[in-house]
């Protein structure tokens, strides 16, 4: 769920064309997510949404 989240949040769809990302937050989620494909950890920052999630290896370790 998270990983979809922050796939839609980057605000372009697999196309390459721009989509309306639809988000409170959208400003912080969405360049969080557009630097998750080189900082895979990167969408999972905001502690406010995900409290300590980043550091859970059992969540992001493959």
């Amino acid at each position: 769920m998270v990983a979809a989240w922050a796939r839609y949040a980057e605000g372009v769809d697999e196309a390459g064309n721009m989509i309306e990302v639809v988000d409170q937050r959208v400003d912080a989620v969405r360049d969080r997510a557009r630097r998750n494909r080189l900082e895979p950890l990167a969408f999972l920052e905001d502690d406010s949404l995900f409290g300590g999630l980043r550091d859970n290896r059992a969540f992001t370790t493959p």
